[in-house]
């Protein structure tokens, strides 16, 4: 029940690319503010939709093109503490799609430790991102 109140009172996503971007290679980002888990599902999302239309395809067909276009274990990130905490996040073939939306989804093994301060992201991708927004979710319902 707690978990829930949580929820309803503190979470938001927050989007940390307020600009669409490149990624390839290590990119690292410097945060504005902190960021905090407050349920161990907390995660990174990437809108890959200017890659991957989903209304020019099916459900099975934007299946098989997630998985075609972006592998298992593709994309890499690591959220850095202020007391050098490390936390890997990694895309296992997890996505989200609406009528307008597609987006990848990094989960930690375990989860995210909740109440601890992320101040830095670090995301490796070994494939093409282009023109991709980055979000921060803090919670998992």
């Amino acid at each position: 029940m707690m978990t829930f109140f949580r929820i309803l009172l503190f979470s938001k996503v927050m989007l940390l690319t307020p600009e669409p971007i490149d990624i390839f290679g290590v990119a690292e980002f410097k945060l504005k503010q902190p960021l905090t888990a407050i349920t161990t599902g907390a995660r990174i999302e990437i809108n890959i939709s200017s890659m991957i239309e989903p209304r020019q395809a099916g459900r099975s067909e934007l299946e098989r093109r997630i998985k075609s276009e972006f592998p298992v274990g593709s994309i890499e990130a690591t959220l850095i503490g202020k007391d050098k905490q490390q936390v890997r996040l990694r895309y296992d073939a997890n996505y989200a799609y609406s009528q307008n939306e597609v987006e990848l989804t990094l989960a930690a093994d375990g989860g995210v430790p909740i109440n601890i301060e992320f101040e830095k992201l670090i995301i490796v991708s070994r494939i093409k991102l282009k023109s991709v927004l980055v979000s921060w979710r803090n919670y998992k319902h």
